[in-house]
């Protein structure tokens, strides 16, 4: 947040993670999709373009993109299920995840996941080793910088093929 904290207790929202997955992905295409929320000289309008050019985020039906709303940890399961190519598969269903959806029985707050992100945060479980916080997955609340990377570092450490394809090394 500053040269000289990276403030691990605080929220992330929407255009700071857009902003994070652009730099990590080294996204360099803009997409040329606009939202009425963005201002063009808003400091993360160039990352929000980059990170919808990605595919990492889409907007809502109203077509804003929520910047300053706290991005949710069902949220961040969905964009770094889209990053590390987990993104599930859609079937005449809706989206069916592409592991066993048992990997979500042991989280005792499963049930709370919206169906439009169960299957993505069953991706994150079954491909990214992500074990949850004290049992929970915690999809409502709101994702800190600190646990963003705990959940980065769990999926990098379960998956290093991937950051090779993506980061163009072993991290």
């Amino acid at each position: 947040v500053t040269d000289t904290s990276i403030a691990p207790n605080d929220n992330i929202t929407r255009a700071q993670m857009a902003t994070i997955i652009a730099r990590a992905f080294g996204a360099t295409e803009k997409s040329d999709k606009t939202f009425k929320d963005v201002s063009s000289d808003a400091w993360y309008a160039e990352s929000v373009a980059k990170a919808v050019a990605m595919g990492a985020f889409e907007g809502d039906d109203d077509n804003n993109f929520n910047p300053e709303n706290n991005i949710t940890f069902q949220e961040t399961y969905t964009v770094l299920s889209r990053m590390f190519g987990f993104e599930p598969y859609t079937s005449s269903k809706g989206a069916v995840s592409g592991v066993d959806s048992s990997v979500l029985d042991s989280f005792s707050d499963k049930d709370q996941i919206a169906g439009w992100a169960t299957a993505y945060a069953e991706d994150i479980v079954g491909n990214g080793g992500w074990t949850g916080i004290d049992g929970k997955l915690r999809p409502t609340d709101a994702i800190t910088r600190g646990e963003f990377a705990m959940v980065m570092d769990k999926i990098v450490a379960y998956r290093p093929n991937e950051c090779v394809k993506f980061f163009g090394t072993q991290l």
